[in-house]
């Protein structure tokens, strides 16, 4: 093991809130104050351009794509400077430091709306990440592997040597098939099953639970 490679959203930093407030702002815009049960889990890990064709598509919205994200956009920018850490992700991070680990970002965010979500913690983020791959910088988003493979390239890792880290079932689908261990945490939209569907090597409820001995473990084992 050389790498380590983290999602953002719900993996870092603690957006899926946010988001959900989002989504739920601009489709009552157009009617009834909405159900996302439905919806969630499929946004989970998707680039912006995906999330707003699926959010249209449900609840038949009589706008495009551009303009979903250009709604979103405004309404995320006025929230998203005070993001907190995810529970337990600085002393993980940190402790993979310590260790030596490269680690990166793979996050399907657009890279204006990352720099702008980092700002609070912008320390933590510009010391422990010198490499970030968000979603337009590859043609492919999750769960394709590409903006894992492109992540490991830049920190000129070979995946097989990384482990990712996911809150999205899709996520772990994409790092799965870059040829990396996955360990997930569970986000509240997606069942256990969904993350066992998409190849999850460790599953759990807070990042909390699991610690770079049981990582190193893990790797060694594979």
């Amino acid at each position: 093991m050389q790498a380590v490679v983290w999602d953002c959203d719900g993996t870092l930093l603690d957006t899926e809130p946010l988001y959900l407030q989002a989504e739920t702002e601009i489709v009552e815009q157009y009617g009834p104050k909405p159900d996302l049960a439905a919806v969630t889990p499929q946004l989970l890990g998707t680039v912006p351009e995906d999330a707003a064709r699926i959010m249209i598509e449900h609840f038949k919205l009589p706008i495009t794509p551009k303009e979903y994200i250009e709604q979103r956009n405004v309404i995320m920018e006025k929230m998203v400077t005070r993001v907190p850490l995810m529970p337990g992700i600085r002393s993980l991070v940190e402790n993979f430091a310590q260790r030596g680990f490269s680690q990166g970002i793979a996050t399907s965010s657009s890279r204006a709306m990352f720099e702008k979500k980092k700002v609070h913690e912008s320390e933590f983020f510009d010391k422990y990440f010198p490499v970030t791959v968000c979603g337009e910088d590859v043609e492919n988003g999750k769960p394709a592997p590409d903006i894992f493979l492109r992540a490991a390239k830049l920190m000129g890792r070979d995946p097989a040597t990384c482990v990712a880290f996911e809150d999205a079932p899709g996520g772990v689908r994409a790092a799965k098939s870059a040829g990396m261990l996955a360990i997930a945490i569970q986000n509240e939209h997606a069942t256990p099953q969904m993350y066992h569907d998409a190849g999850a090597d460790i599953l759990v409820t807070t990042w909390e639970d699991i610690t770079v001995e049981q990582v190193l473990a893990l790797f060694s084992k594979s």
